[in-house]
């Protein structure tokens, strides 16, 4: 188990992308943490990760190029919400 921290923009999404390597780690964040998967997470918020890789080549495809997932960003204190265009082996996001 290990623990990050959320950065801003960030859902449980992101995270579980960026550190499991699927969206589907959204379960499993969700889970260790008692959380909903639809429940907001909130900058510098700690969350525990499961050490269970879902697809190691995205995590460090991620890395490699210092991608960090995030579907919301705040411009001129507004929510804007992207779609990252960036596709990985067996992904897109």
């Amino acid at each position: 188990m290990r623990v990050i921290k959320v950065q801003q923009g960030q859902s449980l999404f992101d995270v579980a992308i960026l550190t499991l390597g699927s969206a589907l780690g959204a379960i499993l964040i969700a889970g260790e943490n008692n959380l909903s998967v639809t429940d907001t997470i909130m900058p510098g918020q700690t969350l525990n990760i499961p050490t269970q890789l879902l697809s190691k080549s995205t995590v460090n495809d991620f890395m490699a190029n210092g991608i960090n997932p995030a579907t919301a960003v705040r411009i001129n204190n507004e929510t804007q919400y992207a779609v990252a265009n960036y596709v990985v082996p067996n992904y897109w996001i």
